[in-house]
Parts: C-alpha cells; sequence; structure tokens
C-alpha cells in the first residue's frame, strides 16, 4: 500500500509541476515589444532642401543648404506623459546617412496621442531631390527608446 501511495504522490507534484509552468507561461512573462508596437505608434513625415536666395553681408560665408523634415507620430490611445521625440534619421538604403535632433522648440505634443515636430540640419550629397527616403524618428519613454518609420520623397523648396 505504501508503494501506491508513494507512487501517486509523485505523479501529483509532476502534475502541479506540469500546472505551474502551464500558469507561468500564460503570464507571458516580460513584455519585450518595444514602445512602437506596445502603442501602436504610425510616422507621417514631409522632407525638403531649402533652396530659397538670402541675403549676405559682403564677405559673409552662406550658411549650409538646409534639410528640413517635419513629422508627426500618431496613436489611436493616450500616449505617455515622458514620451518625446528625440531624434530623426533618414535613409536611402540600409544605414541612415542624416540624422538630426529634434528641434526642442518646434517638437511636442499636440494632443495626448500626437507629437509632432521639426528636425534639421545640414543636406547630405547622399540624397537627391526626388528619392524616396526612410524616415526614423526615435521617440524615448523613461528607460524605452524606439523608432517609428516612414517613407517619404524629398523635394527642394526654392
Amino acid at each position: 500500500m505504501q508503494t501506491v501511495h508513494h507512487t501517486m504522490g509523485v505523479v501529483v507534484r509532476k502534475s502541479f509541476g506540469v500546472l505551474i509552468c502551464a500558469l507561468l507561461a500564460s503570464c507571458g512573462g516580460s513584455d519585450t515589444r518595444t514602445l512602437t508596437e506596445k502603442y501602436e505608434l504610425q510616422a507621417q513625415a514631409e522632407a525638403w532642401e531649402n533652396h530659397m536666395p538670402m541675403g549676405l553681408l559682403p564677405g559673409q560665408e552662406p550658411p549650409c543648404t538646409a534639410l528640413i523634415v517635419r513629422f508627426s507620430v500618431t496613436t489611436d490611445q493616450a500616449l505617455p506623459a515622458e514620451m518625446s521625440a528625440k531624434s530623426v534619421s533618414l535613409s536611402k538604403g540600409a544605414a541612415p546617412q542624416w540624422t538630426a535632433e529634434a528641434s526642442p522648440s518646434e517638437t511636442g505634443r499636440t494632443s495626448a496621442n500626437t507629437i509632432e515636430g521639426v528636425a534639421r540640419g545640414c543636406k547630405t550629397e547622399a540624397f537627391s531631390e526626388g528619392d524616396t527616403l526612410e524616415v526614423s524618428v526615435l521617440i524615448n519613454a523613461g528607460h524605452e527608446q524606439s523608432e517609428v518609420k516612414t517613407s517619404v520623397r524629398l523635394y527642394a523648396a526654392s
């Protein structure tokens, strides 16, 4: 009789162990989704080179031709209060060829679910007017960062 009782104890312990493993697996463990995935973030952008004429004083060097990116990041849900846009990168291919910080004075919340902003810097010879570029907006919330991507056609304002 002890043998049967001992065997039942082993079966119960094994069943309990399997039940605990199944319960822990159903909890999902840690959340490894990116901010983009958690909040279903979507980006829109436009990019242009500023070729507008400007007046210069005699002997004054002209500044670089500005490359300007206006962007918005939206979702259908409320964003965390600490979420912000940090920078914008442009690429034509695998690696970014242009990166600029989001302008603090021109970037921020426009609603509970939208961040809009501007990034600007000097143009790069890697891009030409009419190119289709991939835009990556770097979003930060707490200790997490994520990129929200879209594509744009580069144009020139003159």
